[in-house]
């Protein structure tokens, strides 16, 4: 057993007969650093940008001999862990090397009569959402490491400060996920609807781009647990886990642990599975490949009774006159079969807001810079921006067709009280600036940003409840002139025009 915890790397490096300047080569780095490292002047730290190639390396000098001198140092400090597969010994040799030399090191021998009924593991605890947000990148990146093809498992009941309260944390943790999604690796995520509803629409607003990709199952727990305690679990499948326990007005901080060893990775997983057993798909997606499906659903959706909110950067093309309608597909690049395809839907759906702005409310969050920025330029947003119906065609718009369509929308506004615009500058939260909802009060769409290939449609009551009661405090939390009919008519008409577009 090694008895200087600070020379772990030393050690290994001998063990492996790997010398300093050969190391600091692979690594690319001076070899006076390796020296630090060495004689424990330095110590390597769980997120160091060296650590995985340390690793990496470690492994390939010792794979010709199946990792016998690896198993040998993890087995003396882990000798209750499974060191069959590469992943295992990839994530023990970081702990290893990362030690803390104030833990201890030792697993209490049981006594042979004891010793088949009991298992013992070691386990990770970090504290407060600082440790939450650690040991998740950490298992990020372990999972990064992994092979193509791996699965995630997520389920939280928590509070989601941890996430959000770091806007530098809460970019990596995206970029991570996005990455790992490209890489191939499948996420089932479990919603909760027993939370407050700012908490629901904070988590799926964070989660809708991540969705998009396609790449993962989002579902819904249907129902409250009805117990004091809440849980959060995110687990690599069959390689380790995370897991929370909090008990509502006792837990005075947050503790996450962190699980390698087999029989408590699989017990995690069947507590997941066993809430997935009762839970339910978050939405039905509808491909924009798809025209017809698409358009049909807007129609239905239309044909749906209640009030209506949207958020978009532009305007929905419901506020288009029908001729500019046809040229903007026309100029697009549409053929003409494709436009008289469209031509019913629109007519269908056109004709259903125009009876319905007689009794039901429609009120429009535009997003003021988005447009002023759109009106800069002769060729403004594409088909994902203000056509997202269409969005299996990449269709260029131009400041002139975004003009007249403003022109319209002010008349529309003049001639129907039911018809309400409000202008801001910031999104409603920051991560819905990136997504067009149309929202109902039984029902809505999203789009999630301009890459999406698809629509999402909910109809999960709480959701869509949190939604709208989320919506309807940003509206009254908007000064007054901001939702000032004269005024907006006014900032809509005096939006700036490229010169291009002037007369034409």
């Amino acid at each position: 057993m090694l008895g200087d915890e600070s020379s772990r790397l030393g050690f290994l490096m001998d063990k492996l007969g790997i010398g300093g300047k050969e190391l600091a080569k692979v690594l690319n780095v001076h070899h006076s650093l390796v020296s630090k490292w060495r004689n424990g002047a330095r110590s390597l730290q769980p997120h160091s940008p060296y650590l995985t190639q340390l690793i990496e390396y470690f492994l390939t000098v010792d794979s010709a001999r199946k990792y016998e001198r690896i198993r040998e140092v993890l087995g003396n400090h882990y000798p209750d862990a499974n060191l069959d597969s590469k992943e295992t010994l990839s994530a023990l040799l970081g702990r290893w090397l990362c030690h803390n030399p104030t833990e201890s090191s030792q697993i209490p021998l049981l006594g042979a009569r004891r010793r088949h009924r009991i298992y013992q593991a070691l386990f990770e605890v970090y504290k407060g959402n600082e440790g939450r947000r650690e040991i998740v990148l950490q298992l990020l990146d372990m999972a990064l490491s992994l092979p193509r093809g791996q699965e995630i498992y997520m389920f939280s009941e928590e509070d989601t400060s941890w996430l959000v309260e770091d806007p530098a944390f809460l970019a990596t943790w995206e970029e991570k996920y996005l990455e790992l999604l490209r890489k191939g690796t499948h996420v089932s995520i479990i919603h909760t609807t027993s939370r407050d509803p700012k908490l629901i629409v904070q988590t799926l607003a964070q989660w809708l781009p991540l969705h998009a990709t396609g790449c993962t199952s989002p579902y819904y727990y249907p129902k409250s647990t009805g117990k004091p305690f809440r849980i959060y679990l995110t687990i690599v499948k069959d390689k380790a886990g995370l897991a929370s326990t909090s008990v509502d007005g006792l837990s005075r901080e947050l503790y996450t642990h962190l699980y390698y060893d087999p029989v408590t990775v699989q017990t995690l997983q069947r507590m997941f599975m066993s809430l997935l057993f009762e839970s339910r798909p978050l939405f039905d997606r509808v491909d924009s490949r798809s025209f017809p499906e698409v358009l049909n659903y807007l129609v239905r959706l239309e044909q749906k009774p209640g009030d209506n909110y949207f958020y978009n950067v532009m305007p929905f093309f419901s506020t288009m006159p029908r001729d500019l309608f046809i040229r903007v597909l026309v100029e697009g690049g549409l053929s003409t079969s494709q436009v008289e395809m469209v031509l019913p839907y629109y007519d269908k759906l056109n004709h259903q807001f125009r009876l319905n702005m007689a009794g039901k409310r429609y009120r429009y969050i535009l997003d003021l810079r988005q447009l002023e920025q759109s009106l800069l330029y002769p060729s403004t947003t594409s088909a994902c921006d203000r056509f997202p119906h269409l969005a299996g065609f990449r269709i260029n718009t131009t400041s002139r067709h975004l003009h007249e369509q403003i022109t319209y929308l002010v008349r529309l506004m003049e001639a129907n009280p039911n018809l309400e615009v409000a202008l801001t500058c910031q999104p409603p939260m920051p991560r819905l600036g990136r997504i067009n909802l149309w929202l109902k009060d039984s029902s809505f769409m999203a789009l999630p940003g301009p890459r999406a290939d698809g629509l999402f449609t909910i109809d999960e009551p709480m959701i869509v409840h949190s939604f709208w009661q989320f919506f309807e405090e940003f509206w009254n939390s908007l000064p007054s002139i901001q939702r000032d009919k004269n005024w907006i008519k006014k900032r809509l008409l005096g939006l700036p025009r490229h010169s291009a577009a002037i007369g034409g």
